[in-house]
Formats: C-alpha cells, structure tokens, sequence
C-alpha cells in the first residue's frame, strides 16, 4: 500500500437519470482540497495527491488513487513507513466524512485501523509513529479541520436532484454498506451557527476589486472593493500565497486586479443584528488583471488639438 491508496466516491443515483457534470466535478474538486488540508495536518513532509482513475456509470463510481507525490524525508525505511501511515490516516478520514458513525470514532478504533495489516515487524518499528497519526485524526475530527471544503463536496452533491446519496467505496464499482442519504448531505452542507454564543459562520464566492495585498506579512489583512463596498480580509489560501512566493507565477500582484474569491464570514449577534466579526479568503477562484494602455494612436492634428486644449486650462488658471 505505500505509495498509493485507492477508492471510490460512489453516487447512488436515482433511477434513470445522470447527474449534472459541474456538480460533481466541483464535489471532487472540493474532497481532493479537503484531503490535501489533512495530510498536512497528518504528517507535513508529506504531499498527497487524488488521481482520478475512472468512472463508471449505473450509480456513479468515481475511481480515484491517492498518491504520495512529495516526501522530503530522506528515502528510507522510515520514509516508507510514514507514507504507509499517512496513506492510511487520510482514508479513514475520508471514510469519516462520508460515514454515519463520524463521532463514534475512538482513538483506538482508529489506531487499530491504521495498524491492521502491518506486520509485527514493522509495527515494533512504527507503533511510535502509529500513536501520532492516529491522535492527529482525532484531532482532525474533533476540531472539523477540512470542514469547509467537506461541507462544499456535500453543498455541490446536495444542488443536484438525481444523487439520492453518497459513499465511500475501497472496492471500486462496488457499492458501500452505508450511504450518506440525500436529506443527510443537505444538514451536511448547512453552514455551522454557535447558537450559544449567538456566532455563525457562511461562505459565500464573491467577484471583487484588489486594493492592497500584503505578500510577506501573513498577518496583514488584504483589502478588496465590491459594489458593497470596502473589506478587509486575511488570505488564507495558502496555494495561491505560496505560488506567488516562490515565483512560480508571472502573475504580479498590485491593485485593480479582479478576483473571484471564496470567502468565510464570521459574524455574531449583537442588539439584535449580525455584525461581522471576521473576514478569511479560504480560496482564490480567478483572477483578471486589466489591460494597460502603452499607447496611444492619436494623429498630429489629434496632438495639436490636445496641446491647445491644455494651453487654455494653464491660461484659465492664471
């Protein structure tokens, strides 16, 4: 297994029908960005990566591998067995996410299934490093750590009227014991509210103006101008910061470029009103930098007629 995991995202469609293909691209899209976020969690030398390998049709099985792609450990037995590990850690966590027994998962529990099927050899090895992994996952799911792009698989699965539910699969083609039902993915991909304390989070993808960006310090809130006006925004969309860093992008960042963004809104009730609390790009969508003028096409007579134009304002203001 180091290397590469394989499994399916299965949709139990309804009799007859297809599902639309931009939803379900932008629930992959969604899922491959949730497991990225945990495998960074789970173990940060390592880099994992979702390939799709098929799908097939009747209920929709999407057949995809996760593969390591980076490991910045020295290659060694040690690195093969923190590849083994961290595989394993990230399919029980998607597992959870599409799973009815999310929040019955024990430490235990997953660190016996992160230990199954490792020979007594190796697990005298790294049992240590078994220990960590699995505590990570609970950590990952007791502080909902990817929660956003999991809540965006489900919002994108939830728009369309042909899925009736959704599932993990380690079989591909094969259906799972137990399916996510479509009015559970709706509750799935509802925006988490603290009623206790009166606060709720939204995400909302929104088009806006750059007016200043701050690169090097991570600390600095971005502003950006919409027709609603001006905000102001930590960018946490680590990618797109990281890209630009490490001039792998001949994008230059400066003000008047226009975004797309993926923007999370915390906000708290106060006097009977919302009032927001927060603002964090969780991801940039696209980008358009506009088009600068280098010159202009004018004739001598265009010239002369813009020199008089200018001579008269100089006069006037005399």
């Amino acid at each position: 297994m180091s290397g590469a995991a394989s499994f399916s995202l299965y949709l139990d469609l309804d009799s007859g029908t297809k599902p639309d293909i931009e939803n379900v691209a932008r629930a992959a899209i969604a899922l491959s960005r949730a497991i990225k976020e945990v495998g960074l969690i789970l173990d940060p030398q390592v880099a994992l990566r979702v390939e799709l390998v098929s799908g097939t049709e009747g209920s929709l099985s999407i057949d995809a591998v996760l593969r390591v792609v980076q490991n910045l450990m020295a290659s060694s037995e040690s690195a093969k067995t923190s590849e083994l590990l961290t595989l394993k850690a990230a399919i029980i966590l998607i597992a959870c996410w599409f799973g009815m027994q999310t929040l019955q998962y024990t430490y235990e529990q997953v660190l016996d299934a992160i230990l199954e099927e490792i020979t007594d050899a190796e697990i005298k090895k790294s049992k240590a490093t078994a220990e960590s992994c699995a505590a990570k996952v609970i950590e990952v799911i007791e502080k909902k750590e990817a929660e956003k792009h999991v809540r965006e698989v489900y919002r994108n699965l939830a728009k369309d009227a042909s899925i009736q539910g959704v599932g993990i699969s380690f079989i591909p083609g094969v259906r799972p014991s137990e399916l996510v039902p479509r009015s559970e993915m709706e509750v799935r991909s509802a925006v988490v509210r603290d009623t206790a304390n009166q606060r709720r989070d939204r995400e909302d993808v929104i088009k806006a103006t750059l007016l200043s960006p701050f690169l090097e310090d991570a600390n600095r809130r971005w502003k950006f101008k919409t027709r609603e006006g001006e905000f102001g925004a930590s960018m946490e969309d680590m990618e797109f910061r990281s890209l630009l860093l490490n001039g792998r992008s001949n994008i230059v960042i400066a003000a008047g470029i226009e975004m797309e963004l993926l923007v999370e809104t915390r906000e708290e009730l106060r006097d009977g009103a919302w009032h927001v609390r927060e603002r964090i790009v969780r991801e940039v969508r696209g980008l358009s930098v506009p088009m600068k003028q280098t010159s202009f096409d004018l004739s001598p007579a265009d010239l002369s007629k813009a020199e008089t134009n200018q001579n008269k304002d100089d006069q006037g203001n005399h």
